[in-house]
Formats: C-alpha cells, sequence, structure tokens
C-alpha cells in the first residue's frame, strides 16, 4: 500500500485556500480507513472535505480525498502527517502516513482603500 499527499500551492496569503490532495493505492482486499478529520490540522483549520469514488485498475484500486484548507498565522507553516489504518493481507492493523507539508502564509499587502 502507498499514500501520497499534495499540498497546493506552496505560498499562499493570509487566508487563502489551500488544496490538499491525498491518495492511497493498495490492493482491492484491504480495506482502508480514512482518516476523521477535526475542525484543525495543526495550524490549519479545515475547511471542506471531499472523498472521491475509489478508482479500480487491474490488481490496484486507488482512493482520493481533497481538503480544503485556511491559515491565518504567517511564516512557514507545517502541517502535520496524517495516519491511514488499513488491514492488511495478514489481517493485522497497519498504520501509513504522510509525509509533514509545509507552505508558507503571507501577510495580505494593505490596498489603496487601507489607509
Amino acid at each position: 500500500m502507498t499514500v501520497r499527499a499534495e499540498l497546493q500551492p506552496s505560498t499562499v496569503k493570509l487566508g487563502d485556500l489551500i488544496t490538499l490532495r491525498v491518495q492511497t493505492t493498495h490492493a482491492p482486499e484491504i480495506a482502508v480507513e480514512l482518516p476523521a478529520f477535526q475542525k484543525e490540522l495543526g495550524t490549519f483549520e479545515v475547511y471542506a472535505s471531499t472523498a472521491l469514488p475509489a478508482q479500480v485498475s487491474g490488481t490496484q484500486e486507488t482512493q482520493q480525498f481533497e481538503l480544503e484548507l485556511q491559515n491565518f498565522t504567517t511564516g512557514q507553516q507545517t502541517l502535520p502527517s496524517l495516519g491511514f489504518h488499513y488491514r492488511g493481507t495478514d489481517h493485522q492493523i497497519h498504520t501509513l502516513k504522510t509525509p509533514e507539508l509545509k507552505v508558507t502564509v503571507e501577510v495580505v499587502p494593505p490596498g489603496p482603500k487601507d489607509k
């Protein structure tokens, strides 16, 4: 089983939406439990989440989901890793984690009317 995670864009303005895409690829007989998302992941707030339908291709099944996140703290921020539990072909529970991902949050520059 493999898990991939991607956070886009890597630089945002304060309060902008950031998309986290996560994909697991595994044999169809392996049952994967997607993490239960709290309202917050570290300094990130979860704005929305979507689980996409699983796709089967040959001997592999791919599950994908997307999270829309926001961050209201400037500077480099780290999204903590997400853990996925699955029951392997050995009937034991295993855990795979995404890597920690970094994003830079910049201050919104003042507009012409912000004087």
